[in-house]
């Protein structure tokens, strides 16, 4: 019987599955037995796998609204820097970016207040900030009440 298969066995990798007809023999009382452990399975592993996706999307969330911020307090602090530069066009420059990247209540603080004042050689500095539960895809998250900021300081050239 060199060429039949003695049992309804197939081999894949060392393992030994069972193959549909022989499944199809088990006693119904197996079957359902192995229905309730893969359901058992199932339900402890689910909710785990699901609370893992939806973390990692609000984590990856706020590190895309805390690297808005950094960019946009150093766009707006190299309109400022300029010698034609004014409070105005830095807030401009700031908010642009905020807005293109959908950023919910920015605050955009500069220092000194009058930027037009500040002489050649002396730092200007601008802070971005931004709730985090305004910006997060699921509320309350890990940020929840906390303002994520960012702040770029320049010389005026």
């Amino acid at each position: 019987r060199h060429g039949h298969q003695l049992c309804n066995r197939t081999k894949r990798r060392g393992a030994t599955l069972l193959s549909s007809r022989s499944r199809r023999m088990l006693p119904t009382r197996q079957r359902s037995a192995q229905r309730g452990v893969a359901a058992v399975e199932l339900a402890l592993c689910l909710p785990l796998l699901v609370m893992l996706i939806v973390w990692s999307i609000h984590a990856c969330t706020m590190i895309y609204l805390s690297q808005s911020l950094t960019v946009a307090a150093y766009e707006g602090v190299r309109s400022a820097i300029q010698a034609d530069g004014t409070n105005a066009s830095a807030t401009a420059a700031a908010q642009a970016i905020l807005t293109s990247r959908g950023i919910q209540n920015p605050v955009v603080v500069i220092s000194p207040p009058n930027v037009e004042a500040v002489a050649k050689g002396m730092p200007i500095e601008i802070t971005v900030s931004a709730p985090a539960d305004d910006n997060s895809v699921i509320p309350p998250g890990i940020y929840q009440g906390q303002i994520l900021s960012s702040a770029c300081t320049m010389i005026r050239e």
